[in-house]
């Protein structure tokens, strides 16, 4: 598309270089770009980490000013060489190649989320989602450049990996090689609430507030003891404590549990599946279409990967 290799190479002066991240999306109803901020580049006096810069366009010749999007300062992994983004059921996943370049010369691949692709949370910072390999492995120092296709119930991630030095120029071809590799992960397990052991096996979370438009709650969890879930009506009630001028003001709201689908009321949900269906004595969640509600997971040694609820 001849226009937008010209809005892209229009973007150089500051920005550029590594594997810019670009698609349509469709919530916003344009083009977004992510791409790798070289300050180095437009005054090679002054010394800057590489970060990731997010940009619009509408027609991809015409982009908004760069905006920061994800910039880790982390002293283990102060840069970020690339970072590769897509949207999956409407959640922002980054995979960033995090980059030391000053000593080790080493780079791996992290896991950021967002839910609008501006502000971005880097939960796992001091762990690898795709780590090296073990040492005397074709790619026992880098791995950059992911990229994510889902395949059936899989999520499948292909990546460049290497053994030479990031920082270290000269090399001859027959050691400045990059091979491809691929791992994979069940269908939508990226991150996970897990009960642990030591804290007696036993989990509970709430949701965020949702209004129900499907028809059935399905849970994408491993659950080698149990799970019940349990549907709650978010405000029957507000509570103001009075005086607003007063610094202990507060404004407070009641719930309650809907009726039929409380914890007692859930079928008990066991084993490893990608998408349990969660029934009530009440019957469905389709009873509840168009309501606001919350849910509750109760769960007994067990790992929780994702809910959904669908026609």
């Amino acid at each position: 598309m001849p226009g937008g290799l010209r809005g892209l190479r229009g973007l150089r002066g500051g920005a550029g270089g590594g594997n810019p991240s670009c698609f349509w999306d469709h919530r916003l109803k344009r083009y977004v770009l992510y791409n790798r901020h070289l300050s180095e580049h437009a005054d090679p006096k002054v010394e800057s980490p590489r970060y990731t810069c997010r940009q619009e366009s509408k027609e991809l010749i015409h982009w908004s000013p760069r905006q920061t999007a994800f910039h880790p300062m982390d002293e283990r992994w102060p840069e970020v060489e690339s970072m590769q983004v897509y949207v999956h059921e409407g959640i922002s996943f980054g995979l960033p190649s995090m980059l030391e370049n000053d000593v080790r010369g080493d780079a791996e691949v992290h896991l950021v989320t967002s839910r609008d692709g501006r502000r971005w949370q880097h939960p796992f910072s001091r762990e690898a989602f795709i780590p090296q390999g073990p040492k005397g492995s074709w790619d026992d120092n880098i791995i950059w450049w992911p990229s994510m296709i889902v395949h059936g119930d899989k999520l499948l991630f292909y990546y460049g990996g290497a053994r030479y030095k990031h920082n270290v120029n000269g090399l001859p071809p027959e050691i400045r090689q990059i091979r491809i590799g691929m791992g994979w992960v069940p269908r939508d397990r990226l991150i996970g609430l897990e009960t642990r052991k030591q804290l007696g096996g036993r989990g509970a979370f709430l949701t965020r507030l949702f209004v129900v438009e499907g028809d059935e709650l399905y849970v994408n969890a491993d659950i080698r003891g149990q799970l019940r879930v349990e549907i709650i009506d978010p405000i029957t009630e507000l509570s103001d404590s009075g005086d607003k001028s007063h610094i202990t003001h507060y404004v407070g709201a009641g719930e309650r549990l809907h009726n039929g689908f409380r914890r007692r009321d859930c079928e008990l949900i066991q084993g490893d599946k990608l998408a349990h269906k969660v029934r009530w004595r009440g019957g469905s969640i389709a009873k509840l279409k168009g309501k606001p509600v919350r849910l509750r997971f109760v769960f007994h040694d067990a790992t929780v990967w994702a809910f959904q609820v669908a026609e």
